[in-house]
This record gives C-alpha cells, structure tokens and sequence, in this order.
C-alpha cells in the first residue's frame, strides 16, 4: 500500500509570502502532485496568477483567528472531490476517495447499502439519496491504525472537524458488509484544472 501523504497548508500565501490577517479572504488549492496532494493558500491577489494546471480542486475560505469558530470547507467540495476521483486508479488517490467516501457518509450525504465483489476486490455501493445516484467505492483494504490515521491528515487538509476537537462531530465509522455505518462553513468552490 502506498504511503497516505498530505501535505496541509500554511498561513501564508503560497506565492507572495504574506502572512493572512484575520478575517481575509484567501483561496484553498488542492494540488495534484501525483504521489501526494498538497493544499496552499493563496491570498486574493495572487490566486489570478496561480497555474491551474496543477490545481485540482480549489474554495473560496477566511482566515480566523485560532480561538474563534473556525470556517470549515463546504460539504459540495467534499462530494465534488469524492466524484471527480471516481475514475482513478492511482493507489493514493484511491485511499483518499475512500476517506471522503467515510466523511459523506457520516453527513448522511451517501448512504451505505451494500459491498460487492469484484476481480477480487470489495466495493462499497454507496447512494446519493437527493441526485438518485449510486456509487461504487473501491476498499483500500485499510487497517484501522491507517484509516484513522488518513482521516486525521485528511480532516487537516480540508479543515473538517474530527473526535476531540472543539465542537467536532464523532469521526465516521468504517462500513461493514450486510449493514451501514454508524454514524460547514464557508464559501466554498471546486473545480478541476482550469477551471474559475
């Protein structure tokens, strides 16, 4: 299996420098490094110039002070990620798609109905209620230690609440055959390379 890395951002601008002040708008950029996903914020005057070939998602968030109600990123990113992942057969990509898979489901935005056989590997059938959608989730086969572990780099990345923090809602659990799983923010955009 190949090792879960993330690389989260900073609060810094990630072409300038500058430091973000509390209360500015600043983009998120989810950065396709094939191996790895890196996030960087962008301060607004320079995210025009930001080369989106490289960008693979990205959403419009403030920059808050650590002792106010921080802005998380908005639950049509997550489910935007989760899709456009749908088609990947890269390892990392893969064991990501599957922990967005976890997150929506616990905000009830994919329900958990089945596991499937195929060529030898399990797939989660998962349903999109409100779109009338149904997906198939590749299992990465993760122990417990790294799925918690990929949750926890994943929720830094996305700046989703997890077990343990201020106000954070209980990590989603990991579904099992024949039954389901137990069981906002900001402004907030997606689009893949090229896109506004």
């Amino acid at each position: 299996m190949a090792e879960w890395k993330i690389e989260k951002g900073k609060q810094s601008c990630g072409a300038c420098g500058a430091v973000f002040t509390d209360g500015a708008e600043l983009f998120s950029a989810l950065l396709d490094e094939k191996t790895h996903f890196i996030r960087k914020d962008f301060c607004a005057a320079c995210w025009p110039g930001v080369d989106r070939e490289r960008v693979f998602a990205f959403w419009l968030t403030t920059c808050e002070e650590k002792k106010k109600v921080r802005k998380y990123v908005d639950e049509s990113v997550i489910m935007e990620l989760f899709t456009r992942l749908g088609e990947t057969t890269e390892e990392v990509k893969i064991n990501f798609r599957y922990i967005l898979a976890l997150m929506l489901m616990r905000k009830k935005l994919l329900k958990f109905t089945d596991v499937v056989q195929k060529d030898g590997q399990e797939y989660l059938v998962l349903v999109d209620t409100k779109e009338d959608l149904t997906y198939e989730v590749l299992d990465p086969r993760m122990n417990e230690e790294q799925i918690e572990a990929a949750k926890e780099e994943a929720g830094k990345l996305l700046n989703m609440p997890f077990e343990g923090e201020d106000g954070a809602a209980d990590a989603p659990a990991t579904p099992q055959a024949g039954g389901a799983a137990s069981g906002e923010g900001g402004t907030a955009a997606a689009a893949g390379p090229g896109g506004e």
